[in-house]
């Protein structure tokens, strides 16, 4: 079985504008609380390969889920 590869996932990289990304998140923003959820999860290996972190994946889902349902 290979080794999955994944790209970083760091959310508190810099960039040239905005300095933070999380900056222009409100405090209080659904985003905020699916991010804790997410990062206390236990996940475990994934069997296929993806250029993206399954953490991040799972954050842009439910992200997503969340704006169809409010």
């Amino acid at each position: 079985m290979r080794k999955s590869v994944f790209k970083k996932n760091l959310q508190g990289q810099g960039w040239l504008f905005p300095p933070r990304l999380d900056q222009n998140i409100a405090e209080n923003a659904p985003v905020r609380l699916v991010n804790a959820i997410v990062e206390a999860l236990y996940i475990c290996v994934i069997e296929r390969t993806s250029s993206y972190h399954p953490r991040m994946r799972l954050k842009t889902a439910l992200v997503a889920h969340l704006d169809v349902c409010v």
